[in-house]
Protein backbone atom coordinates (compact mmCIF):
# COMPACT_ATOMS: atom_id res chain seq x y z
CA UNK A 1 0.00 0.00 0.00
CA UNK A 2 1.47 3.64 -0.71
CA UNK A 3 1.47 5.84 1.96
CA UNK A 4 -0.42 8.63 1.33
CA UNK A 5 2.71 11.08 2.62
CA UNK A 6 4.30 9.88 -0.10
CA UNK A 7 1.61 9.76 -2.73
CA UNK A 8 1.31 13.17 -1.71
CA UNK A 9 4.59 14.48 -2.26
CA UNK A 10 5.18 12.33 -5.30
CA UNK A 11 1.99 14.68 -7.14
CA UNK A 12 3.02 17.94 -5.89
CA UNK A 13 6.58 16.93 -7.78
CA UNK A 14 4.45 15.92 -10.17
CA UNK A 15 2.34 19.49 -10.12
CA UNK A 16 5.57 21.90 -10.18
CA UNK A 17 7.54 19.47 -12.91
CA UNK A 18 4.18 20.32 -15.36
CA UNK A 19 4.12 23.85 -13.80
CA UNK A 20 7.58 24.58 -14.86
CA UNK A 21 7.31 22.77 -18.26
CA UNK A 22 4.14 24.60 -18.46
CA UNK A 23 6.06 28.06 -18.09
CA UNK A 24 8.72 27.09 -20.59
CA UNK A 25 5.89 26.77 -23.65
CA UNK A 26 6.21 30.29 -24.41
CA UNK A 27 10.05 29.41 -26.26
CA UNK A 28 8.22 27.54 -28.86
CA UNK A 29 7.51 28.94 -32.16
CA UNK A 30 4.01 26.51 -33.18
CA UNK A 31 1.78 24.31 -32.20
CA UNK A 32 4.07 21.27 -33.15
CA UNK A 33 7.17 22.18 -30.98
CA UNK A 34 4.69 22.52 -27.92
CA UNK A 35 3.36 19.32 -28.67
CA UNK A 36 6.42 17.76 -29.31
CA UNK A 37 8.03 18.75 -25.97
CA UNK A 38 4.46 17.92 -24.00
CA UNK A 39 4.61 14.34 -25.70
CA UNK A 40 8.53 14.16 -23.90
CA UNK A 41 7.40 15.26 -20.67
CA UNK A 42 4.28 12.73 -20.61
CA UNK A 43 6.74 10.02 -21.08
CA UNK A 44 9.11 11.38 -18.55
CA UNK A 45 6.62 12.42 -15.61
CA UNK A 46 4.35 9.84 -16.17
CA UNK A 47 5.08 6.54 -18.03
CA UNK A 48 8.66 6.28 -16.77
CA UNK A 49 7.59 6.54 -13.13
CA UNK A 50 4.49 4.08 -14.00
CA UNK A 51 7.09 1.55 -15.80
CA UNK A 52 9.00 2.03 -12.63
CA UNK A 53 6.50 1.35 -10.32
CA UNK A 54 5.23 -2.00 -12.23
CA UNK A 55 8.88 -3.31 -11.79
CA UNK A 56 9.06 -2.53 -7.86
Amino acid sequence: MINKNQSDIEFQEIIEATNNEVNQFSQFNTIEEAEHQSYLNFIKYVHQPYQESLNK
